[in-house]
């Protein structure tokens, strides 16, 4: 599974999505876990580290192997101060 983010950074420093959110994913309550073994050349996988100016917008594709094809997927998604690490936002949902 590949979750597909639009990333805008709102600060006047310069960030990559990686240090300022987090996003975990469960399937039958154990934690999916990135991983760029399942890249394919369809996406741009290099939004996840790159880091960007205020006000540019870029897409952020998040590989996420499926422990299986039949169970729900929960989505958790952290917005982090950049300089405290402290969750400023969490949005959460259920992919059926």
């Amino acid at each position: 599974m590949a979750v597909e983010i639009k990333f805008t950074n709102n600060n006047s420093t310069p960030v990559s999505f990686m240090q300022c959110a987090q996003i975990i994913g469960f399937q039958d309550g154990i934690q999916l876990h990135r991983d760029n073994m399942y890249l394919t050349h369809e996406y741009d996988w290099s939004g996840y580290d790159t880091q960007i100016k205020d006000g540019a917008t870029i897409t952020i594709f998040f590989p996420m192997p499926l422990n299986n094809t039949t169970s729900p997927v929960e989505l958790k998604a952290d917005i982090l101060d950049y300089h405290s690490h402290r969750v400023l936002v969490t949005a959460q949902t259920t992919i059926e």
